[in-house]
């Protein structure tokens, strides 16, 4: 790990190099300047973490991995922020996809709202785009923990819901954010479960809300509203798989009254 002053001087040239490139740790194309030494140095830490996290076979090996060293990454991220360039950045993508992994959301948070802010790419090797990637994951992750559920989660689920709303994404994916959103609001506020089961239910039919909405429905005395329309026919394949080992597609589809449980495959940069 590196001391503070180490760290102190890798968050002040993050910062200095990224106002001075257009491109910390992206690659350099169309004229765009290389990376940076610190971003290079970046780049070369985290391809052998990668290359360490790929010979692993348990995922809570690799979590564990992800968790013991992403420290080593903080002070260049920082610095990245602080320049706000909004340049592509690969060491920071992939450190808030680790972040969602080791269930860091507050640390997450900034990193998430910077890349949706500045348009940012997934890395190479990954077919579904940042939206998609990390609303699915968000909101997985509060579907996973129903019994034991944080503010951070719930404070990030809705953040992202709003940031990415006039994004294009599968329907499936945001009808499985909407369901999350609605099992946060169950106890404390029941009518805004319903809203979030409805647009669920209207975006994916099979989204796994029925049961609990009409319950809601019911002891709210809320009456039902009409049917959704029937699905639109979609363009694409929606299981479209991640590159090499960290494949991603959205859920398939349950029946309608069975909880919708089905994870894309792998968490979010399982292997990357």
């Amino acid at each position: 790990m590196p001391s503070f002053a180490q760290r102190h001087h890798d968050r002040v040239l993050a910062a200095r190099q990224s106002l001075a490139s257009d491109a910390p740790a992206g690659e350099a194309s169309g004229g765009r300047p290389a990376a940076t030494p610190l971003a290079t140095r970046m780049l070369q830490l985290l391809a052998g973490h990668r290359a360490a996290l790929k010979a692993i076979k348990s995922r809570d090996k690799k979590i564990a991995l992800k968790a013991e060293v992403i420290g080593e990454y903080d002070a260049y991220v920082e610095g990245v922020l602080e320049a706000a360039t909004g340049a592509q950045d690969t060491v920071l993508v992939t450190i808030m996809l680790w972040r969602l992994d080791i269930r860091d959301f507050a640390g997450a948070a900034p990193l998430i709202r910077y890349a949706l802010a500045h348009d940012m790419a997934m890395p190479e090797g990954f077919s579904r785009d940042l939206p998609e990637m990390v609303l699915e994951e968000i909101a997985e992750s509060v579907l996973k923990d129903s019994e034991d559920l944080d503010l951070e989660q719930t404070a990030i689920l809705l953040e992202v819901i709003d940031l990415t709303d006039d994004i294009d994404m599968h329907d499936e994916i945001r009808a499985k954010a909407h369901k999350a959103a609605g099992l946060l609001h169950v106890e404390q506020a029941p009518e805004r479960a319903i809203e979030h089961y409805e647009e669920a239910l209207r975006l994916n039919p099979n989204a796994g809300v029925k049961q609990a909405l009409d319950r809601l429905r019911r002891e709210t005395d809320r009456p039902e509203d009409p049917a959704p329309p029937a699905a639109a026919a979609r363009d694409g394949e929606v299981t479209d798989r991640e590159a090499g080992d960290d494949p991603r597609s959205p859920a398939a589809a349950p029946s309608s009254d069975a909880p919708s449980t089905s994870k894309t495959d792998a968490p979010a940069g399982a292997d990357n």
